[in-house]
């Protein structure tokens, strides 16, 4: 599974309030692909902001979906399960 870099960020926050955070960027690491360096990437994501409305992450994670080919995501987020559908990709975990 791949997961965009912001993703990464947003999953250490409560790991680095704990202290941990070294411990957990390595759990990540070894249990997920980071998405790599994209030049072309912060286009896409403000465009995709600018036509969903939505919070920066989300066109992160939709654009990270639909730029590497992926049937879909997973999240528990209600706006994320709503844009990914609209966008045609299928949502693990949605509710």
């Amino acid at each position: 599974m791949l997961i965009a870099a912001v993703t990464l960020a947003e999953c250490l926050v409560a790991p680095a309030k704990l202290g941990n955070v070294d411990e957990a960027d390595a759990a990540l690491r070894a249990a997920f692909d980071i998405e790599d360096h994209d030049d072309s990437a912060p286009r896409r994501w403000a465009s995709r902001r600018a036509v969903a409305g939505s919070r920066l992450p989300d066109p992160i994670v939709m654009e990270t979906a639909l730029h590497h080919g992926a049937r879909g995501v997973a999240t528990f987020d209600a706006r994320l399960t709503a844009s990914c559908r609209s966008a045609g990709l299928d949502v693990l975990g949605d509710m």
